[in-house]
């Protein structure tokens, strides 16, 4: 459930029995099935099974996300990573959240007490994101911009969030905001940690790299998070 709006994933559309169930069990505003996001913008096709979807106020960990989610991405699955870097962030942080979306991992983070410069790319997203920024209270801890996340990188982070499994290919924009102590937490599809050892290697940049899995993506493949200590 993502507000009072009922969301099938997977490749495999559900059965009418499974909409049934879903709609007697819930009593769901809509039902939707969603087997993939797709693009930069990871914005999602949609097949709408029942009901007419339409703006929800979501709760997870006590933050609330304003969205549509027929039209924005939201993935439950990412909650176990949200709550780990509420515990880690700390106080007066430097965060940069590359890909922030509605603010999945922005609200976090500035809950958390960090600086938050929170990077979108897609116009709609970027409207609810500053939207929930307003709803949890926390517009004096973030910066949203609207736009290209590499050519908004601005200064030096203490933290950069890339939330997207396109991450390996936009660590050449992040290298030269960051310095010793920072840490990057790369989202990727499978391991990519020698890849990113390499990018590092290649740029003269010594770090420690700790996977933690996110959730399964499908068979053999799990999301990851690579936390990059730069030495």
């Amino acid at each position: 459930m993502i507000g009072t709006v009922a969301v099938f994933h997977g490749r495999n559309r559900p059965s009418d029995d499974d909409v049934r169930a879903v709609l007697e069990w819930k009593r769901p505003t809509a039902v939707l099935w969603i087997p993939a996001c797709e693009g930069q913008r990871r914005k999602p096709r949609v097949q709408i099974l029942a009901g007419t979807p339409g703006e929800v106020l979501h709760r997870e960990c006590g933050i609330s996300y304003f969205l549509d989610p027929s039209r924005i991405m939201f993935s439950a699955g990412n909650r176990r990573e949200k709550e780990r870097l509420r515990e880690i962030i700390r106080p007066g942080e430097r965060v940069a959240d590359m890909f922030a979306g509605i603010g999945y991992f922005t609200l976090p983070a500035a809950l958390s007490g960090a600086r938050v410069h929170a990077m979108e790319i897609d116009p709609e997203a970027c409207s609810y994101l500053e939207r929930n920024i307003h709803a949890n209270g926390v517009a004096g801890l973030v910066t949203p911009e609207l736009g290209d996340c590499r050519f908004l990188l601005s200064g030096t982070y203490d933290r950069v969030i890339m939330g997207h499994f396109d991450s390996c290919s936009y660590l050449d924009s992040v290298l030269p905001h960051v310095g010793p102590g920072s840490v990057l937490h790369v989202h990727t599809a499978g391991d990519r940690s020698p890849e990113i050892a390499h990018i590092l290697s290649a740029a003269g940049i010594p770090a420690t790299v700790e996977t933690h899995r996110v959730k399964k993506l499908g068979p053999h493949t799990w999301h990851l998070v690579q936390d990059v200590t730069l030495v």
